[in-house]
């Protein structure tokens, strides 16, 4: 059994704890990081179906570390537009010119980022420490510090504890005597297709049974995502690739054009609410902290979005100026006041949209073709993109 103290502790090695572990300064902090499941990364399926839409923001983060300098381009899939619609004559459209942007954001497979944090992180080894499980977490208060077991029997004490765990966050229970999970009444399926209908746009129709999706990938190749009931993705879960691909045909837009499905994936949706993040130097990021509705994408960016206030804090901090619990204070202040909008927002789309009143129908529609004439877009995607 060793007893060693670091300044900051990270329990999660995903895309969100190991991109905040290679964002603190190395020369300023003694950082552990602490995930039993590293070298699944280096075993990806290259026909995956988890994909992440990064948005603009978290690109230019990305840079910032020099991660996304490290990524192949081959690998890499920006869009420029994203288009939104109920009824085909009532669309609602972004495009990266509006805003004078290159790019709204990239998409990229989860699991080969992964491979490229993990190969980042090995290289400063000597000073991201990586390793293990974690057991249990309680705060020792004769040292002021967290002392945390690991499945080892080793006990190490940390200044910071910061859980980057995922949806099944250990952390987020240890912090929270209870956690509110709701699941909605909607289920998810990805199919990675291969077509030859690639363009530089994200689309997405809604129904009220769910909306379904098109996300753009290299090599001729895209992911659908099909939101429907439970009891429909179960069945569609459980069809032969044929007659998938004759239901797909049958439901999505023509738009989608001829194509060949390569692999497919379903799972539950469901909104984790924490009721609270922070607690004496025990901060909760990523979906650790919360997770939502998939349907706008913002599920990760929100987690970069964080992990990039909370770097920048902790970089910058001075024990003479300011003590730990104020900068965590602050922290939290900072990201209700990002987070809260979006999470309403996205859970206020799902409702609205699952509605089936014609009346209501009209006024969504209306609503959708008053944004897309007016100043309303702007806002939309500057919030949406990260640069609020």
């Amino acid at each position: 059994m060793c007893n060693k103290k670091y300044d900051i502790t990270i329990v999660g090695g995903g895309i969100i704890g190991m991109s905040l572990a290679l964002s603190l300064k190395l020369n300023k902090f003694n950082i552990k990081l602490i995930d039993n499941n590293f070298n699944y990364y280096n075993n990806y399926c290259n026909l995956d179906t988890k994909i992440i839409a990064i948005n603009y923001s978290s690109v230019s983060f990305l840079k910032k570390i020099n991660v996304w300098a490290n990524i192949d381009t081959n690998i890499i899939k920006s869009y420029k537009k994203l288009e939104v619609w109920e009824n085909n004559n009532l669309k609602l459209s972004f495009n990266s010119d509006i805003l004078e942007l290159e790019e709204l954001g990239c998409i990229i497979e989860n699991n080969l980022l992964k491979k490229v944090l993990l190969n980042l992180i090995l290289k400063h080894r000597k000073k991201i420490l990586v390793g293990y499980k974690l057991i249990n977490i309680n705060f020792n208060y004769k040292l002021n510090k967290w002392k945390i077991l690991l499945n080892n029997n080793d006990i190490i004490y940390s200044d910071i504890v910061i859980g980057a765990d995922g949806a099944a966050s250990l952390t987020n229970k240890i912090l929270n005597d209870s956690v509110n999970i709701w699941y909605y009444k909607q289920s998810c399926l990805l199919i990675r297709i291969i077509t030859n209908n690639i363009s530089d746009t994200i689309w997405q129709e809604f129904y009220p049974s769910g909306p379904k999706a098109f996300l753009p990938l290299c090599n001729n190749q895209a992911l659908l995502i099909w939101y429907d009931y439970p009891s429909f993705i179960n069945y569609l879960s459980n069809l032969s690739i044929n007659k998938l691909s004759n239901e797909i045909s049958k439901y999505f837009s023509r738009r989608l054009g001829n194509f060949k499905v390569l692999n497919k994936s379903s799972l539950p949706i469901k909104r984790v609410m924490t009721k609270k993040f922070t607690k004496s130097n025990f901060i909760l990021v990523g979906d650790a902290y919360c997770t939502i509705h998939p349907l706008a994408g913002q599920g990760a960016n929100i987690g970069f979005y964080n992990i990039n206030i909370l770097s920048n804090l902790l970089n910058n901090y001075n024990s003479k100026y300011c003590n730990l619990s104020s900068l965590v204070n602050y922290y939290k202040i900072l990201c209700m006041y990002k987070n809260l909008p979006i999470e309403v927002g996205i859970d206020l789309i799902y409702s609205i949209f699952k509605n089936n009143s014609y009346v209501l129908k009209k006024l969504r529609n209306l609503g959708l073709n008053i944004i897309d004439n007016s100043f309303l877009k702007k806002i939309i995607m500057k919030y949406a993109l990260g640069l609020y």
